[in-house]
C-alpha cells in the first residue's frame, strides 16, 4: 500500500491534527480571557458609578439638613428680639424703668430664655436715658447674677468694647 502524500489531499498525520486543536483551544482561551476581563471591568465601572451616585446623593442630603439647621439657628436669633419686644413684662419695664421688681422679673426671664435658647447673653439697652442722650443704659440682662462677669463698655456706635 501506498502512503498518501499530504499535498495530494490525504489526511494529515494525527500530530498535526492535535497541534491544530491545541492552537484552536489556545485562541479560545484568549477570547475567553478577554471576554472575562471586559465583563469584570464593566461590572466594576458600573458598581463604582453606582457607589459614587449614592455618595453624591448622601452628601447632598447632609448639606440640605445642615443648611436647614443653620437657617433655623439664624432665624431663631433674628426672631428673638422681635418676640421679646412684644413681651408684656419687657413692655412694662420700658414703661417704668426704675421699678426694681420689674427689672428682677425681666432679668429672670432673660436668664431663662438665654439658657434654653443657648444664646450667650440677652440685654435690654435703652438709649437716650439719663444725662447723655446717645448713651445706652442696660436695664435688664440675662447675665445679671453677681457671679457672672462681663467686662467692657459700649462705644459711640453701640458696640461692646473692652
Amino acid at each position: 500500500m501506498r502512503t498518501p502524500s499530504p499535498a495530494g489531499g490525504a489526511r494529515p498525520p494525527p500530530i498535526a491534527k492535535a497541534r491544530a486543536l491545541l492552537d484552536e483551544f489556545d485562541a479560545w482561551r484568549w477570547v475567553l480571557a478577554i471576554v472575562t476581563l471586559t465583563l469584570t471591568l464593566t461590572t466594576f465601572a458600573l458598581a463604582l458609578n453606582t457607589g459614587q451616585a449614592h455618595l453624591r446623593h448622601a452628601s447632598q442630603q447632609r448639606l440640605i439638613i445642615a443648611e436647614a439647621v443653620l437657617r433655623a439657628a439664624v432665624e431663631r436669633d433674628q426672631y428673638l428680639p422681635a418676640v421679646l419686644a412684644l413681651d408684656t413684662e419687657v413692655r412694662a419695664l420700658l414703661g417704668d424703668l426704675e421699678a426694681p421688681h420689674r427689672v428682677a422679673a425681666v432679668n429672670a426671664k432673660f436668664e431663662a430664655i438665654a439658657r434654653t435658647s443657648h444664646v450667650a447673653a440677652i440685654d435690654l439697652l435703652v438709649t437716650g436715658h439719663g444725662d447723655v442722650p446717645m448713651a445706652a443704659v442696660a436695664f435688664a440682662a440675662s447675665l445679671w447674677m453677681p457671679d457672672t462677669r462681663r467686662y467692657g463698655y459700649l462705644d459711640g456706635n453701640g458696640r461692646m468694647s473692652g
